[in-house]
């Protein structure tokens, strides 16, 4: 039963959760979307080249350990079985663990292009500008939320605004929502939801061969 049970734990985020919430909800423009997808990429890229090698390790102590200078009698005996049963548990363990990653590297793999392409060409000039948009569109965000919920706009949040360039263009966004009454549920309401999908997903071989090659590095261009 307890195998059964099991069967039933996906220890990997579902594609629901990466779309709408990793993705969607930490990134909120394009290029924010793009960012928190390599921020994403990133760890994952070491983690599966991790695995790969600790794999390989282990599983050349597996097959060391079984020439015959290694075969002992009584406890020792005992003892060495013991830590090649340890070590095909943590191969076991490091296969799962591969596993998940690649499924999660694909997901994100493929949302990365899809914002890549929208994008186009990322110069130092027009990242900052899509840099601008991210905080102001966050601001606000963050403004008609505080309105929805609180019925104002926060000290902390109006304090961070006025360090900011665009705070113009912030505070006409904060007569605009309170003039005439609380308009934060509206504008929250009129934002557009969810993320990119992800679609055509490599296969397990062509993730690896993308990390070992190192190609994803080509995304950060």
């Amino acid at each position: 039963m307890l195998n059964e049970l099991l069967k039933d734990y996906n220890p990997k985020h579902s594609r629901y959760q990466i779309s709408n919430y990793i993705i969607a909800l930490n990134g909120r423009t394009t290029y924010g979307q793009y960012k928190q997808v390599l921020r994403e990429l990133f760890p994952r890229v070491n983690n599966i080249t991790q695995a790969i090698a600790e794999i390989n390790i282990i599983e050349q102590e597996i097959e060391i350990a079984k020439e015959p200078s290694f075969e002992n009698f009584g406890n020792k005996y005992k003892i060495e079985k013991i830590k090649q049963d340890r070590k095909h548990v943590q191969l076991k363990q490091q296969k799962d663990h591969l596993r998940i990653q690649l499924n999660e590297f694909k997901e994100f793999y493929s949302i990365a292009l899809q914002l890549k392409d929208k994008l186009g060409e990322l110069t130092e000039e027009r990242k900052e500008e899509l840099e601008k948009e991210y905080w102001v569109t966050t601001f606000k965000e963050r403004i008609a939320l505080e309105l929805a919920c609180n019925g104002m706009v926060s000290q902390h949040t109006l304090e961070t605004i006025l360090a900011m360039p665009e705070r113009t263009e912030i505070f006409v966004h904060i007569k605009e929502l309170t003039n005439g009454g609380n308009k934060g549920f509206s504008y929250l309401e009129s934002l557009s939801t969810g993320g990119c999908q992800p679609n055509n997903l490599l296969s397990d071989e062509e993730a690896i061969d993308l990390v070992k090659n190192n190609e994803v590095n080509l995304l950060e261009g």
